[in-house]
């Protein structure tokens, strides 16, 4: 199934891959060290470790006072989890710069990422008043992290009001979302973008959150040619192909698994993919795959479901089908999906009792309805199943018109 989508997938990340990066061009015109410190900062989003940690010497170079440089130097041991050297080079920015703020900024950094919190949240309190903006944004993703979402969210506002650049628009966008305001954290992602568009992370953040369509896959394919490596954003770009472009969506996701082939939500994307394309024999790998990784996933189960009985497993879907029952009992929408399996399969006794279980929890959904008309007439139950189409109509009606029962009920009434 890998061969089938090589030449497309080939095709299809050359852009991102094999695109000259932008942040390449941006190095031609960075003389001074702040533009240096800059771009190093940029090429760390984008998983450039090397060239961050040559931009970040040449600021050294250039600089008076190398100590913003050699923060970017120790920001890259702390993104890579290297402890021991991260402090090594906190502990340098104290000894040979202590009335700088930075040594503070640089040890709360560290401590987030060790996720002490508490450690963190005293290095950048000391410095609040500093008059360096980046302890108000760490602050501000302490708070954050901590699930203070108000505090994080008054803090990122100050940090920008006093000229935080970027991250701080990041942050807040991110922290809006947790809290659920998807507009104002979107708006926050957009002025990230404006203020810098050569940010892999604002990008991908705005193009994940944006509505699933082709502006959102623009977003994400940019924060691509900038960090090339990068599952996550592969598995976002999968997920918004879903509903535009199956085969555009089987290669993101075919990507996402090249790079981390453990991630259950890749192969259940891949598996989605191939299954609406009819590519049935290689959704049920891949969603098998996926249900190694993530046992009891809902999605993957129902899916594989209905993959196994479009194979003509029937045994095996209605098994998944009752599996998805037991791992979420109350959601009636998976229970109407297994009642669906039964039905598909004319087991119309546990059909009617799944159809019944769901309109216990959601008693508007004419669907459930409607089936149970079908159930009815086709046992030659007549009465029944127009009193179940004629209380379809009192419901949601979702997927299906007043024409549709009218035709129903004319089929079910009994030749004269």
């Amino acid at each position: 199934m890998r061969i089938v989508y090589f030449v497309f997938c080939i095709s299809f990340i050359a852009t991102a891959a094999y695109a000259n990066n932008p942040l390449d061009d941006l190095e031609k015109g960075a003389s001074t060290a702040e533009q240096l410190i800059h771009l190093g900062n940029l090429n760390i989003e984008a998983n450039r470790d090397a060239k961050a940690r040559q931009l970040f010497k040449q600021a050294e170079f250039k600089s008076r006072t190398p100590v913003d440089a050699r923060l970017g130097l120790a920001e890259i041991k702390i993104k890579n989890s290297d402890l021991r050297r991260a402090k090594y080079a906190c502990r340098l920015l104290e000894k040979n710069f202590p009335k700088s703020p930075v040594p503070r900024i640089c040890f709360g950094r560290m401590w987030l990422k060790f996720d002490r919190s508490g450690r963190a949240l005293e290095e950048f309190e000391s410095v609040k008043d500093s008059g360096d903006v980046r302890a108000i944004v760490g602050l501000a993703e302490t708070r954050d992290i901590m699930n203070e979402y108000e505090k994080s969210i008054a803090l990122y506002k100050e940090a920008l009001s006093k000229g935080a650049g970027y991250e701080a628009a990041i942050g807040l966008g991110l922290v809006l979302e947790r809290k659920g305001d998807r507009v104002a954290a979107l708006k926050s992602l957009e002025k990230a973008v404006e203020a810098e568009p050569n940010s892999a992370l604002a990008l991908y953040h705005l193009g994940r959150l944006m509505q699933p369509g082709k502006k959102a896959a623009e977003y994400i394919e940019k924060a691509l040619i900038l960090r090339s490596d990068w599952a996550d954003a592969y598995g976002a770009l999968g997920n918004i192909w879903l509903d535009i472009d199956l085969e555009k969506a089987a290669a993101a996701f075919e990507k996402a698994i090249s790079l981390e082939a453990d991630r259950g939500a890749f192969h259940i994307g891949l598996g989605s993919a191939l299954f609406r394309q009819k590519k049935i024999q290689e959704a049920r790998g891949e969603l098998t795959r996926a249900l190694e990784l993530v046992p009891n996933h809902i999605d993957a189960t129902l899916m594989l479901s209905e993959v196994e009985l479009e194979l003509g497993n029937t045994e095996r879907a209605i098994q998944l089908a009752e599996m998805a029952v037991q791992i979420s009992p109350n959601n009636a929408d998976i229970c109407f999906q297994t009642a669906m399996t039964f039905f598909r399969t004319k087991r119309y006794t546990q059909a009617n009792a799944h159809f019944l279980r769901t309109l216990s929890m959601m008693p508007e959904n004419s669907a459930a309805l409607i089936y149970m008309g079908d159930i009815a007439c086709e046992r030659r139950m007549y009465a029944e199943g127009i009193e179940r189409y004629n209380d379809a109509l009192k419901g949601n009606m979702k997927g299906f018109s007043k024409q549709d029962i009218d035709r129903r009920i004319r089929k079910c009434a009994p030749n004269e």
